[in-house]
């Protein structure tokens, strides 16, 4: 059976910038020991870790929306109806929008009018 060689510390790093931007806040999740320079990275020198709190914390908000806000005064349920009328409104906009591509239209003549 073959053995696949240890990658160069150079190149395991740039694997794992590519995988941390692949998995963007989750990579805040994961502890990486890497080997020093020139040091060759192997099971002894190369080790990841879970931080358990941080995917516990994940995992509690996990399904739930989170809505921030500076109005400290107003109900929950009133934010909350006023956050999905931006999103209609902002859909609405959008929609717009998209029907206004067929711009633009010249009326300076009077046959276009």
């Amino acid at each position: 059976m073959l053995r696949r060689q240890a990658p160069e510390r150079d190149n395991l790093l740039q694997k794992i910038g590519a995988l941390k931007h692949e998995a963007g806040r989750a990579a805040g999740m994961v502890e990486l020991t890497i080997p020093a320079e020139k040091v060759q990275s192997t099971k002894e020198t190369f080790r990841w870790k879970l931080r358990v709190d941080k995917f516990k914390s994940a995992e509690r908000r996990d399904g739930h929306y989170i809505l921030r806000t500076n109005l400290s005064g107003e109900a929950p349920e009133i934010l909350w109806r006023r956050y999905i009328q931006l999103t209609e409104v902002e859909a609405a906009f959008k929609c717009l929008k998209s029907d206004l591509a067929v711009r633009p239209v010249f009326h300076q003549i009077e046959r276009r009018v």
